[in-house]
């Protein structure tokens, strides 16, 4: 068997124009990504990680009161 870049080779020489250019734009992405190690030790591209420009505001609302027993509790019961 031979190397991995040279089964690469053989399988781009299999496909067609349009799925040679596909590829291509996959590559040139795959190429021009700047990775980090993270402490796992496993590797993140940059591009993977977004972070809003500005966290969105939630507003503050007053929790319901509900008669009867929660439903954690009735869940509870129901199992036993």
């Amino acid at each position: 068997m031979g190397s991995i870049k040279q089964m690469l080779r053989e399988s781009i020489e299999a496909l067609s124009d349009e799925e040679a250019e596909y590829l291509l734009v996959i590559a040139k992405k795959l190429i021009s990504r700047k990775m980090v190690k993270k402490a796992s030790g496993t590797e993140v591209a940059f591009d993977d990680i977004r972070f809003p420009a500005s966290p969105p505001s939630f507003e503050t609302v007053e929790p319901l009161r509900g008669h009867g027993k929660p439903a954690s509790e009735l869940l509870i019961e129901d199992r036993r």
